[in-house]
């Protein structure tokens, strides 16, 4: 934790003193912030300690005009997609009661060859869910290669398909995505527990939760 966080740090204030003189000086400046869901959940223990390990500042600075979160559900299992994103958009609704947040969802093409990607009816009902979730903004990433996935017209297409009235969207229990965002906040605990034998304790507990969880998946 010790390597580099004098430089995460003065990231943090030479980013906060850059937003607040574009706000002052530019009213209509618009600064937006994309990224993972565990950089904006750090916050909810008061400290930024997975964002110093990671390297990225995000919330410290905080003070965004739009907050964009990368909801990449085709990491997940396929049975584990839908309540995953429904836990992410709770997630940031938590974490910023008075804010919306916009949806980065995917993925539509690979950036690399094993990542796994998702079909055009799969993005079509993560963008609802955004949508009955009020997000401002959906995007697809990326758009070149869902052009050519799905065609030069996708854009349009997937455009008046997400905005009419549609039925609901059927979000099932998954152990496995509940088990993922339980992970974030375990390894966020961790941090605040290095030094500490505790952190040996908790660190079994984990260990035990995720083995249970696994066979109960058999």
């Amino acid at each position: 934790m010790g390597f580099g966080v004098g430089e995460v740090k003065r990231a943090e204030q030479n980013m906060r003193q850059f937003l607040e003189n574009a706000q002052n000086t530019l009213p209509q400046f618009k600064q937006e912030v994309t990224s993972i869901f565990p950089l904006f959940a750090d916050g909810f223990d008061g400290d930024n300690d997975i964002a110093t390990l990671l390297q990225s500042p995000v919330d410290p600075p905080g003070n965004w005009s739009t907050l964009n979160l990368q909801a990449y559900t085709s990491y997940m299992p396929e049975e584990s997609r839908t309540y995953y994103l429904w836990l992410l958009m709770h997630g940031m609704q938590t974490r910023y009661p008075n804010r919306q947040t916009s949806y980065l969802i995917g993925l539509a093409a690979p950036g690399f060859s094993w990542e796994p990607v998702l079909s055009e009816a799969e993005l079509v009902r993560d963008a609802r869910i955004a949508r009955a979730m009020n997000a401002p903004e959906i995007s697809v990433f990326h758009l070149r290669g869902a052009l050519e996935r799905f065609g030069d017209d996708f854009v349009a297409r997937f455009t008046d398909v997400v905005q009419a009235p549609s039925p609901n969207v059927e979000v099932s229990f998954s152990r496995t995505a509940s088990l993922a965002i339980f992970a974030i906040f375990a390894a966020d605990g961790l941090l605040d527990l290095r030094g500490s034998m505790l952190w040996l304790i908790f660190g079994f507990v984990f260990v035990h939760v995720c083995v249970n969880v696994l066979r109960a998946r058999k």
